[in-house]
């Protein structure tokens, strides 16, 4: 038996024989969503150490592993960006009064708190990043407690900024932002009338007058000028004559430039909030 096939179809099966093969689709790898620091308040366990972790818009709080709600707890400040910058500073050891026996001396805060300056958000876990953006601790999800000293009326009474923070205005012309490198050293503030000063640490602190005396937190900076800074849980009352508050300033802070040898501090708009200068020597 013999398949027949009628002229005009067969030269529309030749035609289409010829015809170039089609090219391959090329496929777009999407674009990673900015880092949205919305996504980091809650309660997490740290996967590595088995702390409980309470990020929210009093603070941050992490207590060790095995001591139950209501224990003591080390609390503080935080701060992240859409840029994926992230910082905490557990300043305060928060030790109820009608808990056993109180230790000899306060434990240190984690080590991963102080190394994190960044995050990105990994499904359904958090994790933080440190200075070569390296993990440093994997935030899993926590089932909410009932009790946190974020919400305690006895709980420490913190100052700063916390909590997810708007995206900065990129650096101005003609200014030119600063990167982490260019930062370190000694600053004098251009428009101080007395002693004032910040010193950045190429490991992430700084130090600098706040009303008469020094005091020092952390901070964090990127290629882009983006900048955060954490103020001092606690400042003094101001008693010289030409106060000058260093970290009013930096905590303000979310982008730095270069304006020749000036570094100029800019708040979220692209406003000016402060001016340095390498002090003469």
């Amino acid at each position: 038996m013999r398949l027949l096939l009628n002229a005009p179809l067969a030269v529309l099966l030749a035609v289409a024989g010829c015809a170039a093969v089609p090219p391959a689709l090329t496929v777009v790898p999407a674009t990673p969503s900015p880092p949205d620091p919305g996504a980091l308040p809650g309660w997490w366990r740290v996967a590595e150490t088995g702390e409980t972790v309470v990020i929210g818009p009093g603070g941050a709080e992490v207590r060790a592993a095995g001591v139950p709600a209501g224990g003591p707890v080390h609390t503080g400040d935080w701060k992240a960006d859409p840029g994926g910058r992230f910082l905490a500073q557990l300043d305060v050891y928060w030790y109820p009064g009608d808990w056993p026996t109180p230790p000899d001396a306060v434990p240190p805060a984690p080590e991963w708190a102080a190394a994190a300056t960044g995050f990105r958000v990994d499904g359904p876990d958090r994790v933080l990043l440190g200075r070569d953006g390296s993990p440093v601790a994997r935030l899993v999800p926590e089932p909410p407690g009932t009790t946190s000293v974020l919400d305690h009326a006895g709980g420490p009474v913190l100052d700063g900024t916390r909590g997810a923070l708007a995206p900065a205005v990129p650096v101005p012309a003609p200014l030119r932002p600063a990167g982490p490198d260019e930062l370190v050293g000694r600053w004098s503030p251009v428009t101080a009338t007395g002693p004032a000063s910040v010193e950045f640490d190429a490991s992430g602190a700084w130090r600098g007058t706040v009303g008469c005396v020094d005091l020092g937190a952390r901070w964090t900076a990127g290629p882009d000028g983006g900048f955060l800074a954490i103020e001092p849980p606690f400042r003094p009352e101001p008693a010289c004559e030409h106060p000058y508050d260093v970290a009013a300033e930096l905590s303000r802070a979310r982008r730095v430039a270069l304006d020749g040898p000036e570094l100029v501090l800019l708040d979220v708009d692209g406003t000016q909030v402060g001016r340095y200068a390498r002090p003469q020597r």
